[in-house]
């Protein structure tokens, strides 16, 4: 479940263009659990993973992932 929640905090970050506040908005959680969450994102892809390069790399592996489980129904 935690891996889930951190991929969806990722993508509904990116998705508001970067704002932890919007994405806490959007996921209807607080401010201080989306950087939370971050923070152990950080720890997990390490130091520069939402620098431009790396993250575009990273939001197309959420978009592969996510078709891939939709293929699957």
């Amino acid at each position: 479940m935690a891996a889930l929640a951190q991929a969806a905090t990722l993508a509904a970050y990116f998705g508001t263009g970067g704002s932890p506040s919007r994405t806490a908005e959007v996921m209807h959680i607080h401010v201080n659990t989306v950087t939370q969450r971050l923070d152990r994102i950080g720890k997990l892809l390490g130091e520069g993973w939402s620098d431009p390069e790396r993250a575009l790399e990273i939001q197309l592996a959420l978009r592969l992932h996510r078709l891939g489980h939709t293929s699957e129904r």
